[in-house]
């Protein structure tokens, strides 16, 4: 999918073929070409009759920019009955711009019909820490995710899975590139749905452009996901006897969070939920799931400090977490960003 400056021009004609010359077990999987722009036309009858089975189409880049030849390359692989998958280049610095960049990613494919799962590429990243880094990834992941009720792969390269991604985003599909010959280093993960062994291919259908080509597993197909609902309500704990309220008067029940007498029992919070200092604060579903990075309110806080701390904004913290009065939190609470 990059595209770098200097290319390595290919001393044997079977490097650029379809098929590398190291072939072994780890290759083995569905033939498979990004494209984009930068390949022009595509034939994709051509195309298929070269091998491939899978083509990944360059949507968008960004919150407002559209792959001129997205489109029409998606009609016509879809005309050739190919298998199609989208991808998007994402270039979020915070997390409000992960959440607008998914969102604009989505307005552009929900109607349109793929096999493949959709793809987030994230190869410049801004000048960021690693920590921060992750926090827009799995922002956008969990975002994207929640809108297509489907997994989301992420395409990278091999250094960034050694250096850069953090354990939490193995969940994700990985699609990786690494162009030595060997096989990739997988870091977290424990397998590669997508492989792209070279950026500088050639094939039938698309003439003197180099292309990106690949190999896919299964696991790169929509259908091999099933999705929990988007939005999950955690599980209520039980209310113990001595919390029953009297029959004669109307049972009301007040969340913990909503409890500020001086006078009321210290809340409750699982094991599962409390954030350990040396790992990214995570809020949990009940099933064990990362949905957003989360805070816990402590004494002092306010949603100012709060958004100043996490590098986003009072706003967006009163959209995601239903805060109507932005002066009223409270000491225990979870906050989600």
């Amino acid at each position: 999918m990059k595209r770098n400056i200097l290319y390595i021009l290919c001393g044997l004609a079977a490097t650029c073929s379809l098929n590398p010359t190291y072939g072994s077990s780890y290759m083995r999987g569905l033939k498979g070409l990004d494209v984009s722009h930068w390949q022009g036309y595509v034939n994709f009858n051509d195309v298929k009759g070269d091998g491939i089975e899978v083509v990944y189409i360059k949507v968008a880049q960004g919150s407002n920019y559209q792959d001129p030849m997205w489109l029409q390359n998606y009609n016509n692989a879809k005309n050739a009955g190919l298998n199609v998958g989208f991808y998007h280049y994402i270039t979020a610095a915070n997390n409000e711009e992960a959440v607008q960049q998914a969102e604009y990613f989505y307005s552009l494919i929900k109607d349109k019909d793929y096999e493949c799962l959709p793809v987030m590429e994230y190869t410049d990243t801004p000048e960021i820490s690693n920590y921060e880094i992750n926090r827009v990834v799995a922002t956008y992941l969990n975002t994207l995710k929640n809108l297509t009720e489907s997994n989301i792969a992420i395409y990278t390269d091999e250094d960034r899975v050694e250096n850069l991604w953090e354990a939490y985003l193995s969940e994700y599909p990985l699609w990786i590139a690494e162009y030595a010959g060997e096989a990739p280093y997988l870091g977290h993960w424990n397998n590669w749905a997508g492989f792209q062994y070279t950026e500088t291919g050639s094939i039938y259908g698309i003439d003197g452009k180099e292309v990106d080509l690949n190999y896919f597993k299964d696991t790169i197909f929509v259908d091999q996901y099933t999705m929990p609902p988007a939005q999950a309500t955690p599980t209520v704990p039980e209310i113990p006897p001595s919390h029953v309220v009297a029959p004669s008067a109307p049972p009301t029940y007040i969340p913990p969070s909503h409890v500020v007498a001086p006078s009321a029992p210290p809340t409750y919070i699982p094991p599962s939920h409390v954030v350990v200092p040396s790992a990214p604060p995570t809020y949990m579903y009940p099933n064990g799931e990362p949905i957003y990075f989360g805070h816990i309110v402590q004494l002092g806080d306010t949603l100012h400090s709060i958004a100043q701390r996490y590098g986003t904004s009072v706003d967006y913290l009163m959209k995601v977490n239903n805060i109507s009065n932005p002066n009223l939190i409270h000491v225990g609470q979870i906050l989600i960003f």
